[in-house]
């Protein structure tokens, strides 16, 4: 490991105003805090203004808007003086497709399939058998190409370096071919000179015996770009030529036929927006056409696209990388193999959203998971399950829908297979076509049908996707977990589709799990891989968790809303086995992906606890909602009013501004009476005057608040556990910014707001020398209590690091509820009491007792000392609502 071992991370949003030297300033808080290291968001080069960095343009160079090379080396400087280090998220999925800034794309576009990026990039090259070559369609058109023409929405535009460009709706820039910008030199004439006009002349001759090599190319387009420079070093002596050349671009902008011929002669081909629907062109991140995918299983394009990143850590300014959504790799396995040959003593986490009973495969040799799991398992740990059936009565009775959350989820995969992502499933359908057009029983097969069966078999993926794979031998890697994965979604898929011949998914599952052999039949097999973890993306978390709301505590990233709750033991088993196999993995409960925060999710906890009571004052609600039953809304109404209900509970108080963005994202991403693609902008208007009364209606926000106050505390108490868990489990805690006190965020942007670190440090320094008890006692809803308890763990963890390293057992509870308590030991010094049910259960864990083991042990929290046997959970927490016990 690094010289620096990763113990503890927080995590810091960067952007154009907290750039590295806003990190530096944070370095002495977080140092003080007890954390071991900054865990950033994407560093390098991103899109012009970028808020987040997953748009990056170019991943050898650090971002420039972030600060560059020398306010990075500060950043590192400051975090060593002060014993920290970092950890970088990087992206090496994909690339933003603005081509001004992104060099790589600029030059596919420029030279096709010759440029020597072309490989970089999975671009389906292929296009309609008329158009006789290849072209890249780009969907960034408002209306029909056409139109857009016709509109004057595409121009070409003079430029200083490039001679000339496409303009698209006066903002997107685009390159030309080597041989437009010659034929642009030519028209003209004269005023350029003799000598340059021969010169590009000749060279355009030469690109017209083109051989389709990729040297070949870029040698004559050497000449030819020559030739363009001599033009433009002409027109920056002599007004004539600049005049000249400014007419000849004209001249074809008021010919809309010659503009259309000159466009028809470039290597890409522009489309209206919603043509990436069906014709994607290339693959992108989920359904996003400006993120462009990229080949990183190609070893010189791996090369590329880490060459930064890998140099920081091979120069110790870097100890640990977090890999954004590998899942869209081509070969995870084989990618995390050379990720850790190139960086051997990093520590390495992979953004892997596991489904409930999955685990990481054991073969790839890095340190763990970005942590979903750790956070599903301790939302579900909170929720009491004594409510389960008054609850779901509840939701069925306001909003009508008796839907598991199952049919919910399968429905929202098969929503966006048939749009959004409608064009990836077609270039499958294709694959498939040819594979049965060779086996002479399959040649009757329907598109429709192998449609159908790709579709049912997506939807049918018990997990995110299958790793089967294949090396640059030929060899081919199924492990007994691929064979259960696709054997599982065959047949479902089976039971799904009963009308389609079996005989067509006898074919599919010796297709994916890699047995029928074939160059399309393993292409098929390695794309469907790609494609079902964003169908499960798209579908599940950014559809059905906005239409099944039951219980808006278990709606998140990893979480599966249909297990309303867990036992201790299941929590147990995982920390177990993690503290066995991944004692360096990632724990998380709030990260910038997460729908809401812990603490939102830790309060709507609390109403499987009171759900009688949740469900009056929901019905209360409704009776005195302005506009109760908004004709707009029909059958939707109800459910959406639930919906809308425990957002403002679980975030209270909030401000209607930041109340819209969420409400907006909601409704868009619920995808029923609008969308992202087709917004019915009288509908989201109704919606949120709806949400906006809640909060300026001064009757039903005095009702809201009033509720809020009844489960607060149990909220808080649940916020408290949800901490504890996280820095006591087996694993590397992590920290997202602002959640080391209160917070009560939504989805983003909401949870990517600044945050104020500086506060942060002065309230840190004034609850220094003070228990968490204490602070507990004082002021409950102060974000210093949750920030100090936080600061104490972190001490331990220093402390007791051998301990929280080590093994994990349980602790033997007994009496009237001893599923009300999960309680674990850490190594030889460290126990662990976190109650459950804060709102209901505090009688029944008066009598119910947890056996500590032999010794003398302080408690963390409140500083009492106590002898080890059984001990009731009240008398364990009667000062503060967890206990955590250090050996004396």
């Amino acid at each position: 490991m690094s010289e620096r071992p990763v113990t503890a991370t927080y995590r810091l949003q960067l952007g154009p105003a907290f750039g590295f030297a806003e990190a530096a300033d944070a370095v002495p808080y977080l140092a003080q805090l007890g954390v071991s290291h900054l865990y950033l968001s994407p560093v390098l080069a991103a899109v012009p203004g970028s808020a987040h960095g997953y748009d990056g343009v170019d991943p050898e160079r650090l971002s420039t808007e972030l600060g560059g090379e020398t306010a990075f080396a500060a950043l590192v400087d400051r975090a060593h003086e002060h014993g920290l280090g970092l950890v970088l998220d990087i992206v090496p999925n994909h690339l933003s497709t603005a081509a001004r800034t992104n060099r790589w794309w600029w030059d596919v576009l420029t030279f096709g399939p010759t440029s020597r990026f072309a490989r970089f990039f999975d671009v389906d090259w292929r296009s309609p058998e008329e158009r006789r070559r290849d072209l890249l369609v780009l969907p960034v058109l408002g209306d029909h190409y056409g139109r857009a023409l016709e509109a004057g929405d595409i121009r070409l535009v003079r430029d200083a370096d490039e001679l000339a460009v496409v303009s698209v709706h006066g903002s997107l820039e685009l390159p030309l071919a080597p041989g437009a910008l010659g034929a642009l030199v030519l028209r003209a004439a004269g005023a350029v000179g003799d000598a340059t006009l021969a010169f590009v002349g000749r060279s355009l001759a030469r690109l017209g015996a083109d051989d389709g090599s990729s040297s070949a190319a870029e040698e004559r387009w050497a000449d030819l770009r020559t030739g363009v420079r001599l033009a433009l070093d002409t027109c920056a002596r002599t007004p004539a030529a600049a005049a000249a050349l400014d007419e000849a671009v004209e001249r074809v902008n008021a010919d809309v036929d010659a503009l259309d011929a000159l466009l028809d002669t470039q290597h890409y081909r522009l489309t209206r927006w919603r043509v990436a629907l069906d014709e994607p062109g290339y693959r992108r991140f989920f359904d996003v056409s400006t993120l462009v995918a990229l080949r990183t299983e190609d070893p010189d394009v791996f090369a590329a696209v880490h060459a930064k990143a890998l140099s920081l850590v091979r120069a110790g300014a870097v100890d640990g990388l977090r890999i954004d959504h590998v899942d869209g790799l081509a070969s995870p396995t084989t990618y995390a193999e050379r990720l850790r040959a190139e960086a051997p003593d990093a520590w390495i986490v992979v953004e892997k959203i596991l489904a409930p009973g999955e685990t990481l495969r054991p073969s790839w040799p890095v340190d763990g998971t970005t942590g979903y799991e750790h956070a599903a398992l301790t939302s579900a740990l909170l929720v009491d399950p004594r409510g389960e059936d008054a609850l779901t009565d509840a939701y069925r009775k306001v909003t009508g829908d008796a839907r598991h959350w199952h049919e919910h989820a399968a429905e929202g995969k098969r929503l966006v297979l048939e749009t959004v992502l409608a064009g990836d499933v077609a270039r499958l359908a294709e694959l498939f076509v040819a594979a049965c057009e060779r086996r002479r029983s399959y040649r009757d097969v329907t598109r429709r049908e192998i449609h159908r069966a790709l579709v049912a078999t997506a939807i049918e993926m018990p997990c995110y996707r299958a790793y089967a794979d294949v090396g640059a031998d030929g060899t081919r890697r199924v492990d007994d977990e691929d064979k259960r994965v696709v054997r599982t979604a065959i047949e479902g898929a089976r039971r799904r589709e009963p009308e389609l011949d079996p005989a067509i998914f006898d074919l599919l599952h010796a297709i994916l799990g890699l047995v029928a052999s074939g160059a399309e039949e393993t292409e098929l097999a390695l794309r469907f891989q790609q494609l079902t973890g964003p169908a499960r993306a798209k579908g599940e978390e950014d559809t059905a968790l906005y239409r099944y709301g039951r219980l808006l505590a278990l709606n998140d990233v990893g979480h599966d809303p249909g297990r309303f709750s867990i036992e201790p033991d299941v929590f147990h088993r995982w920390c177990a086995h993690t503290a066995a196999t991944l004692p360096s993995t990632m724990l998380t409960t709030s990260t910038h992906d997460t729908k809401r925060s812990e603490d939102v999710r830790a309060r709507l906890a609390v109403l499987s606890e009171v759900p009688d009571r949740w469900a009056a004052f929901v019905d209360v609600l409704l009776a005195e909602w302005p506009g109760a039953v908004p004709p707009v809304f029909g059958a939707l109404e109800p459910a959406m009013s639930w919906f809308l209900a425990q957002t403002v509970v679980g975030a209270w108080p909030i401000t209607t501004g930041r109340l819209r963005g969420a409400v907006e994202k909601s409704m868009r991403e619920a995808k029923t009476a609008t969308s992202w693609l087709h917004v019915d902008e009288s509908y989201e208007a109704t919606v949120q005057a709806y949400a906006a009364a809640l909060v300026d209606d001064a009757g039903l926000a005095a009702r809201v608040g009033a509720f809020v106050d009844e489960i607060d505390g149990a909220g808080r108490a649940n916020g408290l556990a949800l901490t504890t868990l996280r820095l006591t489990a087996p694993g590397v805690p992590d920290t997202y910014q602002g959640t080391e006190q209160w917070d009560f965020s939504l989805v983003d942007p909401d949870n990517r707001r600044p945050v104020d670190l500086t506060a942060a440090l002065a309230a840190l320094q004034a609850s220094t020398g003070r228990t968490a008890a204490a602070c507990w006692a004082a002021a409950p809803t102060d974000g210093g209590v949750k920030q100090r308890w936080v600061a104490d763990l972190l001490a331990l963890r220093r402390r007791r690091a051998d301990a929280l390293a080590g093994g994990y057992e349980p602790l033997a509870a007994a009496g009237p509820d001893p599923l009300g308590v999960t309680a674990y030991r850490r190594g030889d010094d460290v126990c662990v009491v976190v109650p459950r049910w804060f709102a209901s259960g505090r009688t029944r864990h008066a009598a119910t007792g947890v056996s500590i083991p032999t010794g003398r042990w302080r408690d963390v929290a409140s500083g009492l000392v106590i002898d080890g046997g059984m001990h009731t959970v009240a008398d364990l927490t009667v000062a503060f609502p967890v206990a955590v016990l250090e050996r004396t």
